[in-house]
């Protein structure tokens, strides 16, 4: 049996051991709150980055080295001038166009033509040679409801419509369009063919008057005067005018009935917009109208 001495020697030397684990966890945890106890100013932080403050001996803290790092990285940047700065390599204007660029937006004619559809500063216009409206208004219903470029467009032009008295607006009239025509007649000297037709745009344009309308064995067309609801101040009005010349006509004939026409408008409209589109097969507009 060991002795009384040996027992207490032994249960010395672990109580020592515990003794010493215990105050390491302390010294630990103590340390660990003084860390968690420091605050720091702005100034501090700067000094910190710039390690003029001789009291931190060049410690840095791990949740501050982020910041420390960036703000470093600028010091040395703008202390050393040998190192030319972004805004000295850029060129100023280019700086100010990216300031002032939004993200996310384009700019451009485009853009601001199609922002602002229903009021162009001048109409935009869809010319056709139909060759019989009637067989085509399923196929013009489903472009202007499917295609932007339609369904946004002004006016839409037609000629040889071959319409008459027995097919009434009724039956070719459209919910966003007002309809205008100008058939063909028994002064054209003949029974069938021809004919004009207008499909202004309700968004565009709903104040649309009949100015004339001409029907010959020349020349057949149709004077729209129309007033938008968006309209330059620089216009008194538009007016589209229709035009289907048969290719057999008489160049001369038909040419003098359009300019008196037109002249006549020219002289009490001179701020207006004259818009002439059509067929004018073998004619040309600009033997009598220099400047169209």
């Amino acid at each position: 049996m060991a002795p009384p001495e040996a027992d207490v020697f032994a249960r010395s030397a672990l109580e020592c051991r515990f003794l010493l684990l215990f105050c390491t966890f302390y010294f630990l945890s103590a340390v660990h709150k003084c860390h968690a106890l420091i605050t720091y100013d702005r100034q501090t932080l700067l000094d910190i980055g710039l390690q003029d403050n001789p009291c931190f001996n060049g410690f840095i803290p791990p949740e501050l080295q982020p910041i420390v790092r960036s703000q470093n990285h600028r010091h040395h940047r703008e202390a050393d001038p040998d190192i030319p700065t972004e805004s000295a390599c850029a060129d100023p204007r280019r700086a100010l166009r990216r300031r002032r660029r939004k993200r996310g937006k384009r700019g451009g004619l485009h853009a601001r033509l199609k922002a602002r559809a229903s009021r162009p500063p001048v109409p935009s216009l869809l010319l056709a040679n139909v060759r019989s409206l009637e067989n085509k208004l399923d196929e013009l219903r489903a472009r202007i409801t499917s295609q932007r470029e339609m369904r946004e467009c002004c006016a839409l032009i037609f000629t040889e419509t071959w319409l008459s008295d027995k097919v009434p607006d009724s039956a070719i009239q459209f919910e966003t369009h007002s309809v205008h025509r100008g058939d063909r007649t028994a002064a054209s000297g003949k029974a069938t063919g021809g004919g004009v037709c207008v499909f202004v745009n309700n968004a565009w344009c709903r104040d649309v008057q009949t100015v004339h309308q001409h029907c010959s064995p020349d020349v057949e067309f149709l004077l729209l005067k129309c007033r938008p609801h968006y309209l330059p101040r620089e216009f008194s009005a538009v007016f589209l005018c229709s035009v289907y010349i048969h290719p057999r006509a008489n160049s001369t004939a038909a040419l003098g009935a359009l300019h008196d026409v037109i002249s006549a408008l020219e002289t009490a409209h001179p701020d207006a917009v004259i818009i002439t589109a059509g067929d004018f097969n073998q004619c040309n507009l600009r033997t009598v109208f220099h400047n169209y």
